[in-house]
């Protein structure tokens, strides 16, 4: 969960600095989703994340700050 004020532009340079192979990894992928704190102290039917990450050798490459593209599961 993050602050509500957190510049767009971290959450794509967080993107970045976590996208594979930047770090040294072992794990075969990285699934990270990140929500404002707000939104994750209620309930709710709504993706809501502000970033959607899936990186990895072993996971296709995913990085969304739209919840609407999201599938509908979430």
């Amino acid at each position: 969960m993050v602050d509500p004020s957190l510049p767009g532009r971290a959450l794509r340079e967080l993107a970045d600095a976590l996208a594979h192979p930047a770090p040294p990894c072992p794990a075969p992928g990285l699934e990270l989703a990140v929500y404002e704190a707000d939104f994750a102290a209620r309930p709710s039917g709504g993706a809501g994340y502000l970033l959607d990450l899936n990186t990895g050798a072993a996971l296709p490459e995913k990085v969304s700050f739209d919840p609407a593209e999201s599938a509908p599961f979430w």
